[in-house]
């Protein structure tokens, strides 16, 4: 099945049967290539009614357009395939259709042969740097999601922090404050200011329970002062042993000594 990391979320069985689908698809086309699901079923907080975001990552040096040409025809053969295009979304090539029902979002991350076997999310700046462009911020779609599950993780269960998240992102939605095309914050950017708070709240030594992590963040949101930097988002080293949890949920802190930008 497409990666999902253990805190991630399937939004429906119809999105892992998409998922599936896609996987056995681009394995067809391009074999050893990693299927990766990212967006908010990556952090646990999709919709049922949600769209699907895919990252495949294969070889470099590739034609984008024929990948997807062959992997839609694979597709158009095994499921209803509608809206067929590839556009461009702020420079980044994506592949956009609705599979079986699902909107999907597919990129192409191109990686050279040393990081073929890798998971995209365990790539460190370094290592990302060495991608084209377009294979480098697709990448970052596993990156960024993996560094804020773990940056939180440092003080609350990653089931308490999804379950705060989804209720920030149902607030957002319904005052129609989640529109990043208007210039509004976007899905991953109310993560990220999710993520700010829970770690604040790590620290005042707020109870892991979703209602007591909801009113500190808004009590956070509304005395914080415009333009000040909220977060730097940290990664533990490789190696480092994982934190443990108690009944409470709380984690026990680790020292975080690798930055992701």
């Amino acid at each position: 099945m497409g990666s999902l990391p253990p805190f991630g979320r399937w939004p429906s069985p119809t999105h892992e049967r998409v998922t599936a689908a896609f996987e056995r698809a681009t394995a067809a086309v391009q074999e050893r290539s990693q299927l990766h699901v990212v967006g908010s079923a990556r952090l646990g907080v999709a919709r049922p009614d949600g769209d699907l975001d895919l990252v495949w990552a294969g070889a470099d040096g590739v034609d984008r357009a024929e990948l997807f040409a062959a992997v839609t025809e694979r597709l158009a053969g095994v499921g209803e395939l509608l809206a067929v295009r590839t556009v461009k979304s702020a420079g980044l090539p994506v592949l956009k259709c609705r599979f079986e029902g699902i909107a999907v979002d597919l990129q192409y991350a191109g990686l050279p042969p040393p990081l073929q076997s890798r998971a995209l999310g365990s790539l460190d700046p370094g290592e990302l740097a060495t991608l084209d462009e377009a294979s480098r911020r697709a990448a970052l779609g596993c990156v960024d999601a993996d560094a804020l599950v773990s940056l939180v993780a440092e003080s609350y269960d990653s089931s308490v922090f999804r379950e705060t998240l989804a209720r920030v992102r149902e607030w957002a939605r319904a005052r129609q404050l989640d529109a990043g095309a208007w210039g509004l914050l976007g899905g991953y950017t109310w993560a990220l200011v999710t993520a700010w708070a829970v770690r604040a709240a790590g620290e005042a030594g707020v109870a892991a329970e979703p209602e007591a992590l909801l009113r500190h963040f808004f009590m956070l949101l509304a005395a914080r002062t415009p333009g000040r930097r909220s977060l730097s988002v940290r990664r533990r080293s490789r190696g480092a042993g994982a934190s443990r949890c108690g009944r409470s949920g709380r984690r026990r802190r680790r020292p975080s000594t690798r930055r992701v930008t």
